[in-house]
């Protein structure tokens, strides 16, 4: 059996033969063959797997040689289609919402390169977070106003606008506005 420990790329392997016939006749033969390479392959995909514009993306490659080579890859980043001059597993450069990212990679043994694989994914958006919501008056009357003022941010950048419930005894009064009219 052939396998990476007894034979390499480029290697010949020969055989040697001898036939005898029952009348003392002697025949001798060689045959060989030269080792090919195999073609490296690689798995990949990219990490984490939901992108946001917080994240820095790992492009994860596995290589596979059935011939035991050690593999180089190289990687090419793509973004809204147009290469980046990054070159590495890690991209950490800033992405907006809605960004298309690629990376490709091909395996190298040495002898031969691979094909070229890629991961794909659309850069998502991180919804806001409402941290506080304060009152015009902490001791409302019958008849007041009350006002909602929400404090939110948004770690996209995006414009913020808000919608409101308002809640009397668990039953929903009114859902237009900030505030409620309490006359």
């Amino acid at each position: 059996v052939l396998t990476p420990g007894t034979v390499a790329p480029t290697e010949t392997v020969t055989c040697t033969m001898s036939g005898l016939d029952p009348h003392g006749g002697i025949i001798e033969s060689d045959a060989f063959v030269v080792i090919q390479n195999t073609v490296p392959t690689v798995a990949v995909s990219l990490s984490p797997t939901v992108i946001t514009t917080q994240d820095s993306v790992e492009c994860v490659a596995v290589p596979s040689d059935e011939d035991a080579q050690s593999v180089a890859l190289t990687y090419t980043w793509l973004i809204n289609g147009v290469p980046s001059i990054n070159q590495t597993a890690q991209f950490s450069d800033s992405l907006s919402v809605g960004t298309d990212i690629v990376c490709q990679v091909v395996p190298d043994d040495g002898m031969d390169l691979g094909i070229m694989v890629g991961a794909q994914t659309i850069v998502q958006n991180t919804p806001p977070v409402i941290t506080d919501v304060s009152f015009n008056t902490f001791s409302p009357q019958t008849n007041d106003v009350l006002q909602a003022s929400p404090v939110a941010t948004d770690v996209d950048g995006d414009a913020l606008t808000f919608a409101y419930q308002w809640f009397v005894n668990g039953v929903l009064v009114s859902e237009s506005e900030s505030r409620l009219d309490g006359g």
